[in-house]
């Protein structure tokens, strides 16, 4: 959830990134507020309307430019922080989304970065662990694939994608763009695969800044993918392989027995504070947690990504969870397929 305060330091942040405009607010803004906020200031920012909104017997309907989609925020909902997003299906609302805020400052930042002067585009998170250095994330939702993030010393936001795995940069100036230069290595052609040859990794080849490979977890024969990225210009592998072995070593059957449950329990308890229910069933926390299987590694300079998969309660989702070198749950994300 997004409070309608951060809501609105968010687009403020989006606007001064774009033209430098810090923006006029009105103190009374009627609910939806954020709905009304972004209608009441978007021609300060642009010259065609972002948001097109009517009233009507559900609610408020609304679309946003460059989304074919036709929203509702239902009229119940509207003294709500941050109300759930339905779409219209087969004459019935439908929940979309469980809050409506992140829906629209991602569209706002997508659509600013589309009209933007200046700005810049990275392909793949290698340059997470910068990216992270260097910006404040500002927006976000676990269960939603985008993320806003402003940097920390001037006037300039990053929206990345994680369904595509792509990096947004806007800033006001050409020269604010530069600054971001090095963080961000020129892009490399993918390359033809080279075998790597490693006693500890199977099926490893190197492409571009990759090392691709498959490896085993303790206790379980299934393979399982292996992910290792490098920002070197030598393509030196040597100290994400060593760490690689650190966490397969520390990887006993009772901490990933451990880390299963910790994510099937974060799972399963927003699932039902969404529905306003206080007390999680143990029988569907329990299914969740058999369902969930562990099926890639992924290592980024010292960052830790492992992706898991939910084959029949979440066939269709990609469930993301950022480690520490302890093994300790630092972040949960959610992703569509």
């Amino acid at each position: 959830m997004i409070t309608y305060n951060n809501f609105t330091e968010v687009v403020q942040t989006i606007s001064k990134s774009y033209n430098n405009k810090k923006l006029i607010v009105d103190d009374i803004i009627e609910n939806p507020r954020s709905i009304n906020l972004i209608e009441n200031i978007q021609n300060q920012i642009f010259k065609t309307p972002f948001i097109i909104n009517e009233i009507v017997s559900e609610g408020v309907k609304f679309s946003l430019k460059d989304n074919p989609a036709i929203f509702f925020i239902k009229k119940e909902d509207f003294n709500n922080e941050d109300p759930p997003l339905y779409v219209n299906e087969k004459g019935k609302l439908t929940i979309y989304f469980n809050t409506s805020s992140v829906i629209i400052l991602t569209e706002l930042a997508s659509y600013v970065y589309k009209n933007s002067l200046y700005k810049k585009e990275h392909d793949g998170f290698g340059i997470y662990s910068a990216l992270r250095e260097n910006f404040k994330l500002i927006c976000k939702d676990s269960e939603y694939f985008c993320k806003i993030w402003a940097h920390k010393e001037f006037d300039c936001f990053a929206l990345t994608d994680g369904k595509i795995e792509k990096i947004y940069f806007v800033s006001n100036s050409n020269k604010n763009i530069s600054k971001l230069s090095p963080m961000i290595p020129p892009t490399i052609e993918k390359e033809k695969k080279t075998l790597f040859i490693s006693n500890l990794l199977i099926d490893s080849y190197i492409q571009g800044r990759s090392l691709h490979a498959k490896a085993k977890l303790q206790g379980n024969n299934n393979l399982i993918e292996v992910l290792l990225e490098v920002e070197n210009k030598q393509l030196n592998f040597s100290n994400e392989i060593n760490f690689f072995k650190k966490i397969i070593n520390n990887f006993s059957i009772q901490k990933q027995d451990h880390i299963l449950n910790q994510v099937a329990q974060e799972i399963t308890d927003a699932a039902y504070n969404q529905t306003n229910n206080v007390v999680t069933n143990q029988e569907d926390l329990t299914s969740l947690k058999k369902d969930l299987a562990i099926s890639k590694l992924v290592i980024i300079e010292d960052d830790l990504l492992l992706h898991l998969k939910s084959n029949q309660i979440l066939p269709n989702s990609d469930i993301v969870v950022q480690m520490n070198e302890e093994l300790l749950i630092v972040d949960l994300s959610i992703s569509p397929l």
